[in-house]
C-alpha cells in the first residue's frame, strides 16, 4: 500500500496564486488523508488540515493550501544604501508536507492509520507574490529563479531603461535556487558615446543559506557601497554573473539624468505583483490637512474674582464652546514626470499594490495608504499637445514630511554631473542650480 503525490506546485511557487496538492492511495478502504504542513528542516508543524475522498474521486484528495501559506510571507523593505545585497528573509519561506492515510479497518470496525508521505528532506518555497492569472498560467522557474545555465529576470516589473537621479532609490529583488555558490553584481557604467567607463564587480556574501536578495541599485547608494564613480556617467547597467563570469541575470539599464532644480522629488517605494519592490519619483507634492475637533458646550456665565454671576471676564466674554481634542490626518498629492505608454500602463501597478511606502530625506521609510480609487492608463495619442502626467494622493496619518521631501547631502553627495552646478545652503545641504 501507498501514497501517490499526483501534483505538486512549483518548487517556486507565489504565495498569492494557486499551491495545489493532490494525492492518490492504492488501498481500497480509503476515507480520508491527514495532511500537516511543516516548515521545511524542522519538525514545527504549520497546520493539520483533513481532506477527504469524494464519490467521484474515491481513490485521493486534494487540496489548495494558498491561504495558509500566503499568511506565512510578508512584506519586507530595507534601505540600507551601504551594503550592495542584503539577504530578505520575510518574503520567502520553505515547508514540506506530511500525509497520513486514514482507511476503515473492517476487522475492528474503524477508521486508523495507513501508510505515510513523509519526506524529511523536501522543502517547497513560497514567496510575497501575486501574478494574475494568466501571468502565473505562463511561469516557469527560470523565468525568475537564479540558477545554473540560466539567466533569469529580476522581480520587476518596471520597464527597462529607467530614468534615475541623485535622489532616486531603486531596489533590485531576485531569488536564487542556491545551485550557484558565487554570485557576482556586476556594475557597468558607459558615457553618452556608449563607451565603457567603468566595470565594477561585487561578490554577494551568505549566497548559500539565503535564497532572496535585494540589491540597491540608485546612483547615491552604488557610490556608497561600491564606490562606483559617476563622473560623466550617462548610463549604467546591471547584471549578476557566477564565478566563472557567465551571465545569470538580465541586464538592466539606468540613465542617469539631473533632475531640474524646479522640481521637489519624492520617492515612492511599493511592492509589485512579483514580489520585488519597485519605486517610482514623483514631484512637487502638495499637503492638506483634514482636521476633525472634538467640543463640548459650555455655560458661559461663572462667578467672577468679585463673585459676579457673568458671562465674561472684564473685556473677554467667556467661551460657550470648548475644543477638547483634535484630530489630523495629511494628504498630500503629487504629480509624476511625463510618462510614456509603457510606463503609464506600468504604474497602475502602483495604486493597486499591497504595500507602499514613501521614504523621506533622513532615511526613513513611511507606509502609505494610496487615497486615488481609480487610475485610467493614458495613451500618448490621444493628448495631442499635451503631457502624459498622473496624479496620486496618499497619507501618512498625521505624520509631516513637507520638510523632509528635500534630500540631504548624505544622500547625494559626490554625484553631480560634470557639466552641473553645484551650491550649498547654510546647512551644508547640497542644491543643483
Amino acid at each position: 500500500m501507498a501514497i501517490t503525490v499526483n501534483k505538486t506546485p512549483l518548487l517556486f511557487n507565489p504565495a498569492g496564486n494557486q499551491n495545489i496538492w493532490q494525492v492518490t492511495s492504492d488501498n481500497t478502504n480509503i476515507q480520508y488523508f491527514q495532511v500537516s504542513i511543516i516548515e521545511a528542516g524542522t519538525t514545527s508543524v504549520i497546520s493539520n488540515i483533513d481532506i477527504y475522498t469524494t464519490p467521484d474521486y474515491a481513490s485521493g484528495s486534494f487540496i489548495n493550501i494558498t491561504n495558509i501559506l500566503q499568511n506565512l510571507v510578508s512584506c519586507e523593505i530595507d534601505n540600507e544604501d551601504s551594503i550592495l545585497a542584503s539577504p530578505i528573509t520575510d518574503e520567502i519561506f520553505a515547508y514540506r508536507l506530511k500525509i497520513l492515510e486514514r482507511v476503515y479497518d473492517s476487522g475492528s470496525d474503524s477508521i486508523i492509520d495507513g501508510d505515510t508521505y513523509d519526506e524529511s528532506d523536501d522543502a517547497y518555497y513560497i514567496w510575497y507574490a501575486m501574478m494574475d492569472r494568466i501571468g502565473f498560467d505562463n511561469y516557469y522557474l527560470s523565468d525568475y529563479i537564479v540558477q545554473t545555465d540560466n539567466v533569469a529576470k529580476f522581480l520587476t516589473t518596471r520597464p527597462d531603461l529607467v530614468e534615475v537621479n541623485d535622489y532616486s532609490t531603486e531596489m533590485l529583488y531576485f531569488i536564487n535556487n542556491g545551485s550557484i555558490t558565487t554570485l557576482n553584481v556586476i556594475i557597468n557604467t558607459y558615457d553618452s558615446s556608449k563607451t565603457l567607463l567603468n566595470s565594477y564587480t561585487e561578490s554577494i556574501s551568505d549566497v548559500s543559506s539565503n535564497k532572496m536578495f535585494r540589491l540597491i541599485v540608485a546612483p547615491t547608494a552604488l557610490n556608497k557601497s561600491t564606490e562606483v564613480d559617476f563622473m560623466n556617467v550617462n548610463y549604467y547597467t546591471i547584471q549578476l554573473q557566477d564565478g566563472s563570469g557567465n551571465n545569470v541575470t538580465e541586464i538592466r539599464k539606468y540613465l542617469y539624468r539631473d533632475i531640474a532644480c524646479s522640481l521637489q522629488p519624492i520617492n515612492i517605494l511599493f511592492s509589485n505583483a512579483l514580489g520585488g519592490m519597485d519605486s517610482y519619483q514623483f514631484v512637487n507634492p502638495q499637503k492638506s490637512s483634514s482636521i476633525t475637533k472634538t467640543t463640548i458646550i459650555k455655560n458661559p456665565y461663572k462667578l467672577d474674582s468679585s463673585n459676579n454671576y457673568t458671562d465674561k471676564v472684564g473685556t473677554v466674554f467667556n467661551a460657550e464652546e470648548e475644543i477638547i481634542n483634535v484630530s489630523t490626518t495629511i494628504t498630500y498629492t503629487a504629480t509624476s514626470k511625463p510618462l510614456s505608454d509603457i510606463e503609464a500602463e506600468w504604474l497602475n501597478e502602483l495604486f493597486v499594490s499591497r504595500q507602499a511606502f514613501i521614504e523621506v530625506s533622513d532615511g526613513s521609510i513611511f507606509p502609505i495608504i494610496i487615497t486615488n480609487t481609480d487610475y485610467t492608463v493614458q495613451r500618448s495619442r490621444y493628448l495631442g499637445n499635451n503631457l502624459n502626467l498622473a496624479q496620486i494622493q496618499f497619507r501618512i496619518g498625521n505624520v509631516d514630511i513637507s520638510n523632509q521631501s528635500i534630500i540631504p547631502i548624505s544622500k547625494a553627495s559626490v554625484l553631480i554631473n560634470s557639466d552641473s552646478n553645484v551650491v550649498t545652503d547654510d546647512s551644508d545641504n547640497l542644491i543643483l542650480v
